[in-house]
């Protein structure tokens, strides 16, 4: 009887470490590279005032990472920007506009594809030049190259830094087609600091971690969160105008925030953050 029980309490044993054996060779690529390990990366874009002109509206409406070998025209790639994203590129200035937050596979990229819309500009008298009166070039598709490719490490953060130069891109349509043309004029950026002045703006809170003061931030339109931290110096704003403390912060609370991205980390530090509706 004893030799029975043990006979199949050691079925039972084997059976559960083959079932182990399965689930752990399933979660690994057990060197064969079958499996990507995953990165992340932070997109944000940046300008500097144009000549009469108040406010420049535009819609990104995607963002797709191109592998490197891989020709353009090839199926699509990672897709950064999941959900369009609207604002007045102006507003921010030479401060950089986070646009979004992704995870992608690790590896190297040689060029990015961005599709923007919907442009609408505010002149310095306060008149609105809308989407009909401008033409826009190419309907707003834009690619663009990486000099000696974008690289994306596993279990990393890699910051990439777009220059929306609306000076260049914004001319007056001499051909009566339309008041305006808009060719965007994108560049990637050659970046030699370590750290850029930015903003996010209408952020979700999806973790805190008050006894770091961090907190876990999805920007509109993103797939994944941006690491926020804070000093006691940073401003908590609330809805209202008044300061607030770090409880008030809960998770699912929309905010902007203002401050430094390190391009090393990926963190961003928070001078200011303020409730919004």
């Amino acid at each position: 009887m004893n030799q029975a029980v043990n006979r199949k309490a050691g079925q039972v044993f084997a059976a559960v470490l083959l079932a182990l054996s399965v689930i752990i060779g399933g979660c690994s690529d057990n060197g064969t590279g079958s499996r990507s390990a995953n990165g992340r990366m932070v997109l944000m874009m940046h300008d500097a005032p144009v000549n009469d002109l108040k406010q420049v509206w535009l819609t990104v409406e995607s963002v797709t990472l191109i592998r490197s070998g891989t020709q353009i025209g090839d199926g699509t790639g990672p897709i950064v920007l999941s959900q369009p994203i609207r604002a007045d590129f102006l507003a921010v200035g030479s401060v950089a506009l986070v646009l979004a937050a992704a995870e992608v596979a690790e590896g190297t990229y040689s060029k990015i594809r961005l599709q923007v819309s919907d442009p609408e500009f505010v002149l310095k008298n306060d008149s609105v030049v809308t989407a009909s009166e401008i033409q826009l070039v190419a309907d707003g598709h834009v690619d663009l190259n990486f000099q000696g490719g974008f690289e994306i490490g596993s279990d990393s953060t890699a910051v990439l830094s777009l220059d929306l130069n609306l000076e260049k891109s914004i001319e007056v349509n001499a051909t009566g087609n339309g008041r305006f043309i808009l060719r965007p004029q994108i560049f990637v950026d050659s970046v030699s600091s370590e750290a850029k002045e930015a903003i996010v703006l209408g952020a979700t809170v999806v973790a805190r971690d008050s006894s770091s003061r961090q907190l876990e931030l999805q920007p509109p339109g993103s797939q994944t969160s941006m690491t926020v931290t804070m000093s006691n110096q940073t401003q908590l704003i609330g809805i209202g105008g008044l300061p607030i403390v770090l409880g008030t912060i809960s998770v699912g609370s929309r905010l902007d925030a203002a401050g430094r991205l390190d391009f090393r980390t990926g963190v961003f530090t928070a001078s200011r953050i303020q409730l919004r509706t």
